[in-house]
């Protein structure tokens, strides 16, 4: 049982994780710097580009996401709302390979995480303070920190703006809307220049398999709002030592839709396992 719950609660951090951009290191910021308001016709570098969608996203504040990471044979689904700033909320499920689906909620720095197994009986729900000062706690409340400066899509493009450039740019039909496919180039050295620690490690092991960039693909629809973002990188498998891509796809909708997430009643929620 508690191999199982530290599993989920794994899969759970990757999630958040990628949620949050995968980006802390340096300034996040507001970086406006009077592109804000530009046309998809006049953006013609990433930094504009992340200045675009950093008005626009932080206008609507929240959004649908469906969301894949997939790595060698495996993959995580996951689909669900969240709330972007500093009242960051959170409500999704995921499918995690060799596991029953799994439901993960952030209500006031709190996490839930309901499995298929009841840790309890009638206690479905697992918490995890961000607040607490165990080691899985404390690994949460960096991914709340994270998700509250980073997880609004714009900031992972702000934190590349120095690493990237657009290479191509066009207009094409995504899911029955008109939208325009930004290609992005990241420099992988430039990016570990800026990486956290987690993401060092995966562009480390990109870099040492000779990985000079990775791409970045980026829809964006007519009122300049992420429609689907996508990351492809290359990198060295501890385990198996070959080297592996990682994609990650996450696709927006619903921008502003309000987001309500609400707490399990006290009495569904069992005690994290000693």
């Amino acid at each position: 049982m508690r191999k199982t719950t530290l599993l989920t609660c794994g899969a759970a951090a990757i999630a958040a994780l990628v949620l949050s951009g995968c980006q802390s290191g340096g300034e996040s910021g507001s970086g406006n710097s009077g592109n804000g308001a530009g046309s998809s016709a006049e953006i013609g570098s990433l930094s504009m580009l992340a200045d675009v969608v950093s008005k626009k996203s932080t206008e609507k504040q929240s959004a649908h996401m469906q969301m894949s990471i997939e790595g060698g044979e495996e993959a995580i689904n996951a689909q669900g709302d969240i709330q972007f700033g500093n009242d960051v909320a959170m409500e999704m499920t995921m499918a995690v390979p060799e596991m029953a689906e799994v439901t993960m909620r952030l209500v006031d720095n709190v996490f839930y995480i309901k499995t298929g197994e009841e840790l309890e009986p009638g206690k479905p729900w697992l918490k995890i303070d961000a607040n607490g000062s165990d080691p899985m706690s404390k690994v949460f409340a960096s991914l709340v920190d994270q998700m509250k400066s980073q997880g609004d899509p714009s900031q992972t493009l702000k934190q590349l703006q120095d690493a990237g450039e657009i290479t191509s740019k066009k207009s094409e039909q995504l899911d029955g809307q008109d939208t325009t496919h930004y290609t992005v180039t990241v420099d992988v050295q430039k990016a570990l220049a800026k990486a956290d620690p987690e993401l060092k490690k995966m562009l480390d092991g990109a870099a040492t398999a000779g990985l000079k960039d990775y791409p970045m693909d980026i829809w964006l629809n007519k009122d300049n709002l992420p429609v689907r973002i996508v990351t492809t990188v290359s990198a060295t498998n501890p385990q198996t030592q070959k080297t592996e891509q990682a994609k990650v796809t996450v696709n927006y909708t619903d921008w502003g839709k309000k987001i309500e997430v609400a707490a399990p009643a006290p009495n569904e929620i069992a005690e994290f396992p000693s």
